[in-house]
C-alpha cells in the first residue's frame, strides 16, 4: 500500500489498516446485496466441499417403497420417482456444479491466454488469422456447438467441462 509518507516517523503516525473483521462488517453494512450474494456463493462452496458429511443419504440410494413422498422429517424435501432423497441429491449436485464451473473456467482461461498471447506476440497476419478464426468460432450458436462437441466426445462430467472450457475460450481470448 502506498501511503505518501517520506520518512519512517511519518509512516509510524499513519492510521493502521482496519482488520479483516472490521472490513467484512463494513462490506455487510454498506453493500447488503453484495454480502447476500457472497453468502450464497460461500454456502454453495461449503455445501460442495462437505457433501459427504452434510447429505443425510447417498445421492443414488433409493427406496421403492418411498417413491414420490412429500416433505417429512425423514426427507425434508421429499423423494423423487425412484425413492431418492431430494435434499441429498441437491447437496451432491452442488459438488458437480462447482466442479463444472471451476473446471470449465480454468480450461477456458488457460486456452484463452495461450491464444491471445500467441496472437498478440506475433501480430500481423497471424493475429488477423487467429482473430478471424475466433470470429468464426463465436458466430456459431453456443448451444449447437455444445451439443455437437458432446455428441463427438460422448457423455461424462469431464467431457462437459472440456467442452464448456473450449467454448468459453474464444470470447475470453479477445480480452487477452
Amino acid at each position: 500500500m502506498i501511503s505518501g509518507a517520506r520518512t519512517y516517523e511519518e509512516a509510524a503516525r499513519l492510521p493502521a489498516r482496519p482488520g479483516l473483521g472490521r472490513r467484512v462488517w463494513w462490506f455487510i453494512r454498506r453493500k447488503p446485496l453484495g454480502a447476500f450474494g457472497a453468502g450464497i456463493v460461500l454456502l454453495l462452496l461449503f455445501t460442495a466441499a462437505f457433501a459427504p458429511v452434510l447429505a443425510p443419504y447417498s445421492y443414488e440410494q433409493g427406496d421403492a417403497a418411498k417413491r414420490l413422498k412429500p416433505p417429512s422429517l425423514e426427507h425434508p424435501l421429499g423423494t423423487d420417482a425412484n425413492g431418492r432423497d431430494m435434499l441429498s441429491r441437491i447437496i451432491w449436485g452442488a459438488r458437480v456444479s462447482v466442479t463444472v464451473g471451476f473446471g470449465s473456467v480454468f480450461i477456458a482461461m488457460g486456452l484463452a491466454t495461450l491464444i491471445g498471447t500467441v496472437s498478440g506476440y506475433f501480430g500481423g497476419r497471424l493475429d488477423t488469422l487467429v482473430q478471424r478464426l475466433v470470429d468464426i468460432w463465436m458466430a456459431f450458436p453456443a448451444l449447437v456447438l455444445l451439443i455437437s462437441l458432446l455428441s463427438v466426445l460422448g457423455p461424462g462430467l469431464w467431457n462437459v467441462v472440456i467442452t464448456l472450457g473450449v467454448l468459453l475460450a474464444a470470447g475470453a481470448s479477445r480480452v487477452v
